[in-house]
């Protein structure tokens, strides 16, 4: 059926308390819980809305415009509970493990990737992003690498912007899901996912900081990291 509508099965209709908007992340929180999610594109100012509380904000994700998308995903990333989560910091073991793999695609642009850029050759290693980022390259041409690569490590901004499930059919190789956008639910496993790699928190002082502005570098001490593995190997369904 799909991604979005198999996660969105999982999710109780509760209420949101508050949904905060800044230009780089939106927030939304439910009862103890707060759920993040990275803009698509950056917005030129904060703010902090009500209006979307009286209905039910997962459904956003399958808007058209990108800010509520986002709100969205950050809505189901509250209401999910993950139970069987490790705490492993997620970068450090793609370096680890890069040198493994003989082709390796990574989507999204994140810190980590000029210390692979380092550590692989770089005819092997393809980054993609939708800005236009140095060195790395556009999304016209993940139909022909992506698919060639044994390593793939997907942003879970992908999942706020509608590209996840597609890239995913692309993935054939062992693929990662990251960042703070990332669903944390078993439900990727079904789609070929791996490692599964996000956060969690119930910190509402990082309202206050998406509010102002902050991204993952701002309230990385506000949130606790999350790794959930793959145990088995399974073929997605159809």
């Amino acid at each position: 059926m799909g991604i979005i509508t198999d996660i969105l099965q999982q999710i109780p209709d509760e209420r949101a308390d508050i949904v905060t908007a800044g230009s780089r992340t939106v927030a939304v929180k439910v009862a103890d819980r707060i759920g993040v999610a990275h803009r698509h594109f950056r917005w030129n100012g904060p703010i902090v809305t009500a209006e979307y509380t009286s209905r039910r904000l997962t459904t956003l994700i399958r808007s058209n415009n990108l800010t509520e998308k986002a709100i969205g995903a950050a809505a189901i990333n509250a209401q999910l509970r993950p139970q069987h989560y490790q705490r492993i910091e997620v970068f450090s073991h793609i370096l680890a493990i890069a040198e493994n793999y003989q082709r390796i695609s990574v989507v999204g642009y994140f810190p980590f990737v000029e210390t692979l850029r380092r550590s692989v050759r770089k005819e092997n290693l393809f980054v993609f992003d939708l800005r236009d980022t140095e060195g790395c390259l556009p999304p016209d041409q993940q139909e022909d690498i992506i698919p060639t690569c044994d390593l793939i490590v997907i942003s879970g901004s992908a999942f706020a912007n509608g590209t996840l499930e597609h890239l995913l059919e692309l993935s054939q190789g062992y693929t990662l899901v990251i960042g703070p956008t990332t669903p944390i639910s078993e439900v990727l496993f079904e789609y070929g996912v791996d490692i599964i790699a996000g956060i969690i928190t119930t910190r509402e002082d990082i309202l206050g900081v998406i509010a102002h502005h902050g991204g993952t570098k701002q309230f990385k001490h506000l949130v606790e990291n999350v790794f959930m593995e793959r145990q088995a190997k399974t073929q997605r369904e159809s």
